[in-house]
């Protein structure tokens, strides 16, 4: 599917993952908080129903009357830093569309999934705090988006560093 944006939309419920297409899916847990982890099929679909987060990123208009909470020219060089509160927490979401040579090899990634000569999504993840990293790359564009989530209790009183795309 040929796409000069992708989207990124938090949900109020995990009922958006039975409309989509998962090519995989996986649970982990990342720190303490248990997420289900889903490369779809227009990009990726994370969920941690304990801390009440639900995060689709596609490169498909999110349906409904809802609009994005964020949509991304697919242009060399964009950068955005979205923040998504919970309950209890507060998600960092730091987006940097980068040329496709930067991007890691999709070997290297926790998990991934090709749809194509060089278009694939990855998800890699940490199991000591909750971060994760995401690769979207567009071949036809000769880019990648790479999404960096830290993920933090709003209890924590900590200085938590700012996430970043490399």
């Amino acid at each position: 599917m040929t796409t000069d944006k992708l989207y990124l939309r938090y949900a109020r419920s995990s009922a958006e993952i039975d409309r989509v297409d998962v090519k995989q899916r996986r649970t982990v847990r990342l720190g303490d908080i248990e997420f289900n982890l889903a490369i779809i099929g227009n990009s990726h679909y994370i969920e941690a129903p304990g801390i009440s987060f639900y995060e689709m990123v596609s490169c498909v208009s999110p349906r409904g009357s809802r609009s994005p909470d964020a949509v991304v020219p697919l242009t060399d060089g964009v950068t955005d830093q979205i923040t998504h509160q919970t309950a209890n927490y507060t998600v960092e979401t730091a987006i940097d569309v980068q040329p496709l040579s930067d991007c890691p090899s999709p070997e290297s990634a926790d998990m991934s999934y090709r749809f194509g000569e060089g278009a694939y999504t990855t998800i890699t993840h940490t199991s000591v705090d909750p971060t994760y990293r995401t690769y979207h790359t567009y071949p036809e564009y000769q880019l990648g988006v790479c999404t960096t989530q830290m993920i933090q209790s709003a209890s924590d009183d900590s200085t938590t560093a700012r996430p970043h795309s490399h």
